[in-house]
């Protein structure tokens, strides 16, 4: 993981549940004072780890292979956050297990996985929009997918 102001990789601060960097950015500080327990970091399953290329083939078939460099990111992100994985696949227990087993299968290994969205320090999500409190530039705004292939239609 590289520092957003250097780009120099960052580090773990000793038993710290942190990232730090030479130039004194921190990263996933927690207060002092407060219980020191990792944040969550909640993925989307489809499009973020699962690539989705084919789409929806059913709630257990998960065809497609894994988005690169996806079981090296949550390795990293497990160094200091709790990953947390969330799909509507895992609302019946064909999902779930079908969603464990791609897991499983694909050397991604994460802290839990779940049908429902967690509460979360920050949500990883290839759909997902940045609302800024402005209804109007959000209605007006084109939403397009990180694949630039398709476009989505309300």
């Amino acid at each position: 993981m590289k520092c957003p102001k250097c780009n120099e990789a960052l580090r773990l601060a000793g038993d710290s549940p942190e990232l730090v960097c030479g130039c004194g950015y921190r990263f996933g500080m927690v207060p002092s004072g407060t219980k020191k327990t990792r944040r969550v970091v909640a993925l989307d399953f489809d499009g973020v780890i699962h690539s989705y290329t084919s789409g929806w083939q059913g709630t257990a078939r998960i065809p497609d292979p894994p988005v690169e460099n996806v079981a090296e990111a949550v390795r990293t992100l497990r160094t200091v956050f709790e990953v947390v994985v969330h799909s509507v696949r895992c609302g019946t227990s064909e999902g779930m297990g079908a969603v464990k087993k791609y897991l499983r299968e694909n050397g991604i290994e994460v802290d839990r996985v779940t049908c429902i969205k967690p509460v979360a320090f920050i949500y990883i999500d290839e759909r997902g929009y940045r609302f800024k409190g402005e209804w109007v530039d959000a209605v007006f705004e084109t939403f397009e997918r990180w694949t630039a292939d398709r476009i989505l239609k309300a």
